[in-house]
C-alpha cells in the first residue's frame, strides 16, 4: 500500500522506501540524514586540512561530492585545501565550480578573486628579478661616458636594485604603522584597568613588567559538561585540533546565529606566578587567540569571537585574567602560529585582570563589568 508519489517522477512509493523503483531517485526520508552526514565529513576534511593532512580531506570532500555532486562547502573547502598547497590553479577552478553551483556566493567569488591577484603579484616578481640581474651590455656608441669609473649599465642595474630595497621597505613600513594605528580599547572584565592595544608612539604593550608573584600551581577541577546541539559540536572540534597547550581546558563554547558572535570560556590549571609574569601572560594570549582564530576556521557563519580564561576551580563571576575579541576580516590573515605581536595586531579588544595588567602607562580607569562576554 502507497502514501506518497515521487517528486521527481509522480511514481507510488512504499512507506519505508528511501529510493523510487521508478527512476532511482532518493526521497524526502533520505535527504535529511543525507545533509547530516554530509556536515560530518566536510568537518572531518576541515580538521585534517588545518593538520597538513591533505588526502584526507581531499578524500572526504570527494566522498561529499558523490552522493551530492552540488555540494557548495564540498566544493569551496576542496579550493582551500589547493589553496594551503600552495596550487593555486587547482583552487581557483574550485572556486569557479563553486561559483556555478551559486553564482550569489560571495565568500567564493572572494577567494577566486584573491587567487588572480596572487597569480599576477607572483609573475611581477620574475620579471623584476631578470631586470636586476640581466647581463651587461657595453656600449660604444657616442655620446656614453663613464661615471666615477663605472660604465652607464653598472649605474643602471645599481639604480634598479635600490629602487626594488626601496619598495620592500616602504611595504614593510606602511604594514607596520597600520598594525601600530588599528588598536582599539580593551573588553569587559570586572574591576581591571583598560589596557589599549596600539595607537601608541611604542606601539602594542601587551607584555611588559608587573607585579612579581610566586607560581602556585592548583589541581585542575573535573571536565566541564559539555555544551549540547553546535556549541558542543564546536567544542569538541577545537578539543580535536590539538592547538592549546595542556594546562588549557576548554569549558563551553556558546553561539548566536542571529548577530553572527559566539564566545569561548577556557580554564588554566595554574595561578599567575610571582615571578616571570611575561611568559605567563604570553601563554594566556597564545591560547585565547589559537582558540578564537580556529573558531572562524569551523564555523563560517560566526563573524565575531569573544574569549576569556579563568584559573581553574575559581567561580563563574570571578574576574577573568584575559579577555580578547577578535573579528574575522584581521583573525584569518592571522596563522594560528603568529608571534604574539603579530596576534595582538589581529586583536579588536583586549583586557587583562588588575593584577596581570603589563604597565600603568598603557591603562586607564574602566567602569566594572561583571557580565560575561556573551
Amino acid at each position: 500500500m502507497t502514501s506518497m508519489l515521487c517528486a521527481k517522477c509522480s511514481a507510488p512509493l512504499d512507506n519505508d522506501s528511501a529510493y523510487c523503483t521508478g527512476c532511482g531517485a532518493p526521497t524526502e526520508t533520505t535527504h535529511g540524514s543525507m545533509r547530516m552526514e554530509a556536515e560530518k565529513r566536510l568537518a572531518g576534511a576541515n580538521l585534517a586540512r588545518m593538520r597538513s593532512k591533505w588526502l584526507d580531506a581531499e578524500t572526504g570532500c570527494i566522498e561529499v561530492m558523490r552522493s551530492d555532486p552540488n555540494n557548495l562547502d564540498a566544493h569551496s573547502l576542496l579550493g582551500d585545501i589547493y589553496r594551503d598547497q600552495g596550487r593555486l590553479d587547482e583552487a581557483e577552478q574550485w572556486y569557479r565550480m563553486a561559483l556555478d553551483v551559486d553564482p550569489s556566493s560571495a565568500r567564493d567569488k572572494e577567494k577566486a578573486e584573491w587567487i588572480e591577484q596572487e597569480r599576477r603579484r607572483r609573475e611581477r616578481k620574475p620579471a623584476l628579478l631578470q631586470a636586476a640581474h640581466a647581463p651587461a651590455v657595453r656600449s660604444d656608441a657616442s655620446g656614453t661616458q663613464n661615471l666615477m669609473g663605472l660604465s652607464p649599465v653598472w649605474w643602471l642595474r645599481g639604480l634598479t636594485i635600490l629602487s626594488i630595497v626601496f619598495f620592500v621597505l616602504a611595504i614593510v613600513v606602511v604594514a607596520a604603522m597600520r598594525g601600530r594605528g588599528s588598536g582599539t580599547d580593551t573588553i569587559d572584565g570586572g574591576s581591571s584597568r583598560v589596557l589599549k592595544t596600539g595607537g601608541s608612539a611604542g606601539g602594542p604593550r601587551p607584555l611588559g613588567e608587573g607585579t612579581p608573584r610566586e607560581a602556585v600551581p592548583i589541581p585542575a577541577s573535573p571536565k566541564a559538561a559539555r555544551n549540547g546541539g553546535a556549541g558542543g559540536q564546536l567544542q569538541d572540534n577545537i578539543a580535536r585540533a590539538g592547538v592549546l597547550e595542556s594546562l588549557i581546558q576548554i569549558e563551553s563554547v556558546t553561539s548566536n546565529p542571529g548577530d553572527r558572535t559566539a564566545a569561548i570560556t577556557l580554564r588554566i590549571a595554574q595561578s599567575p606566578p610571582e615571578s616571570d609574569l611575561e611568559s605567563f601572560r604570553s601563554l594566556l594570549l597564545r591560547n585565547t587567540f589559537r582558540a578564537g582564530r580556529l573558531l572562524f576556521d569551523l564555523a563560517a557563519s560566526v563573524e565575531s569571537v569573544k574569549v576569556v580564561i579563568r584559573v581553574t576551580g575559581s567561580d563563574v563571576g570571578a574576574e577573568a585574567l584575559l579577555g580578547i575579541t577578535l573579528e574575522r576580516r584581521q583573525a584569518v590573515a592571522t596563522p594560528l602560529s603568529a608571534e604574539p605581536e603579530q596576534m595582538l595586531a589581529a586583536l579588536k579588544a583586549m583586557q587583562w585582570a588588575s593584577h596581570l595588567a603589563p604597565g600603568e602607562s598603557n591603562m586607564e580607569p574602566q567602569p566594572a563589568q561583571s557580565e560575561e562576554p556573551r
